[in-house]
């Protein structure tokens, strides 16, 4: 029996170190465990999504991940990588959220911490597809899938995964500039409105 499915991506770009992506089926690691692994480096995706719910399939599959992070090029990057670092027990260098952590915290306005989806929108976004499942359905359709075994809904989180990696990968690309040209914009009291007179 496979105990997990593999999935790959070639790009045109190239990543320093290595963006990794989990899933799991609880946010909590005492309640939950990790049902996808996905990393960007160089230029390529890779994403594992266990397949055999048994304790035998997890077990197999966190070797597999543990030997994975003894292998994987640093420094290590992920969005809000302290939800990566309790799940995965190794320390991250490069919190991809920091910055805009520090921006929501800043100003007259608090603002909600940000999701990755909500800095970085991808093409099916803009014409209303309903093609990505959100972080909250994951243990959902990872519970689903336990008592179907319905793949379809494993390519769901894969999906899932496969976008947030890709944004992440969009956020190593603007992280050092973007959120300081816009904490300066709007210190400047330049908004939209004020570009378009």
């Amino acid at each position: 029996m496979r105990y997990y499915l593999i999935r790959r991506w070639n790009f045109p770009v190239s990543i320093d170190g290595t963006i990794i992506d989990i899933e799991t089926s609880n946010v909590n690691p005492e309640k939950g465990e990790i049902i996808t692994f996905g990393y960007f480096t160089g230029n390529t995706i890779k994403i594992f999504q266990r397949t055999d719910p048994s304790e035998r399939g997890r077990d197999i599959f966190n070797r597999f991940i543990r030997s994975a992070l003894q292998t994987l090029p640093r420094p290590f990057h992920a969005y809000n990588c302290s939800f990566e670092e309790r799940w995965l027990g190794v320390r991250f260098s490069h919190d991809l959220m920091a910055k805009w952590r520090e921006k929501s915290d800043k100003g007259k306005q608090k603002l909600k911490w940000p999701k990755v989806s909500e800095l970085i929108s991808l093409s099916h976004s803009y014409y209303k597809l309903e093609v990505e499942a959100t972080g909250k359905e994951i243990p959902g359709l990872w519970e689903r899938y336990r008592k179907t075994g319905d793949r379809n809904l494993l390519f769901k989180i894969i999906y899932h995964n496969l976008y947030d990696l890709i944004r992440e990968a969009c956020l190593i690309l603007w992280d050092e500039t973007t959120a300081d040209v816009y904490a300066e914009l709007l210190k400047r009291g330049i908004s939209k409105k004020r570009f378009l007179e």
